[in-house]
């Protein structure tokens, strides 16, 4: 490989955090493999802590302004106009030509996100025109369903013309691309899958897990959830057993103090926790939407899961990877409309039926930056 060969990383997400998460941990992975990463985020500045040996750059943000995705509003509350979005599109081509990238990674891209295609394609079509640099797609192994074939068709159309590598972040024996993509094979001889992309390699539980962990992701939609929960806890005190409430940064500061002040004896409530994974491997049970994150992570600790998929305007994708897990014996789903204290109760008890994950493949970050050293340096074709 060629010294420090850089790569730029395009990231979006418009509600929660997720997208951003997963592509952070496969940047550090790059970085940790010797390429120079620059990772270009579009949507709310991140929360978290600096990336390890990653420069970050911030465009114009934005995120969706319901669950519908029916516009976006900026950092400031205010809808994303033309100018905005024409704004943020010329920052990303000016920092797309000063990084002048030996591998552009587009996040999700043409999967999802079609709708920023507009600001994308400027960059695509002189990464076309330019040897230089490789196109690569990184996108979760499961879509959301329910597209206009047209949609469908503009996704596979897009990755044939600019991509030369899809990166599909999942264990194709749990569930392979062509399950939520119907054009999956036209795109074999791009396809590569990686294993679950977890922001650590395998955590090991503890000897004697106890207690009940709930976590939100980053809190924008988890209310419903964390009420259940809490009052799940509540209705079951006297049994001794400690819950622990994450509500995520995200979350409304008002609904958290609203929660605090209601909280009983044996809940514990944080706002946000460094090490989710650590705290869920002390946990004999994990209660959770069904985001791409948590899950890997419960699957990377082998922690008992409980997923109440996030299901509201058109997204399906929780309730697809959540009733696939369901299938597996490796998780039980609750669908969001039948959550209840009962139902959790009884959830709890059924835990212990449940498949242990501890072959499914999670080295998706690393198996990543692998391939695209291999990717790197193998020499063109004359």
């Amino acid at each position: 490989m060629n010294p420090s060969p850089n790569v730029l990383v395009w990231v979006t997400s418009l509600l929660g955090s997720g997208h951003f998460k997963r592509a952070a941990v496969l940047a550090e992975a790059l970085a940790d493999r010797g390429f120079a990463v620059m990772l270009l985020n579009g949507g709310p500045p991140p929360l978290g802590p600096s990336l390890r040996n990653v420069e970050v750059r911030q465009l114009p943000s934005i995120r969706a302004a319901d669950v519908e995705f029916s516009h976006y509003l900026t950092e400031e509350n205010e809808p994303a106009d033309e100018h905005y979005l024409a704004e943020r599109q010329q920052r990303l081509w000016e920092i797309y030509r000063e990084f002048s990238p030996d591998v552009l990674i587009t996040e999700m891209f043409p999967f999802g996100r079609r709708q920023l295609g507009s600001e994308l394609l400027p960059v695509l079509d002189d990464c076309l025109h330019r040897e230089k640099t490789m196109v690569v797609g990184s996108v979760r192994d499961i879509l959301v369903t329910g597209s206009k074939p047209t949609r469908i068709e503009f996704s596979r159309d897009i990755a044939l013309k600019y991509y030369d590598l899809i990166l599909i972040h999942g264990d194709p024996r749990i569930c392979g691309f062509a399950d939520t993509f119907p054009l999956a094979t036209d795109l074999n001889g791009l396809i590569a899958y990686t294993g679950y992309v977890c922001p650590q390699s395998r955590v090991n539980g503890a000897r004697a897990r106890s207690g009940v962990l709930v976590s939100a992701g980053s809190g924008v939609v988890g209310a419903k959830l964390l009420d259940t929960a809490i009052s799940a806890a509540r209705r079951f005190a006297s049994e001794g057993e400690k819950w622990t409430i994450v509500t995520g940064p995200r979350f409304s500061g008002a609904q958290r103090s609203e929660l605090r002040a209601n909280l009983p004896d044996n809940c514990a409530l944080h706002e946000h926790v460094d090490n989710l994974p650590q705290l869920m491997a002390q946990h004999r049970a994990s209660i959770s939407q069904a985001g791409y994150n948590t899950v890997t992570e419960g699957i990377m600790t082998d922690t008992p899961m409980i997923l109440i998929p996030f299901a509201d305007g058109r997204e399906n994708e929780q309730t697809t990877r959540a009733q696939i897990l369901a299938d597996r014996n490796l998780a039980i789903r609750i669908p969001e409309n039948a959550l209840s204290v009962d139902s959790l109760h009884a959830a709890l008890e059924d835990l212990p039926a449940l498949r242990p994950t501890s072959g499914v493949r999670i080295q998706g970050a690393k198996v990543s930056a692998r391939i695209l050293e291999k990717a790197v340096c193998r020499p063109a074709v004359t």
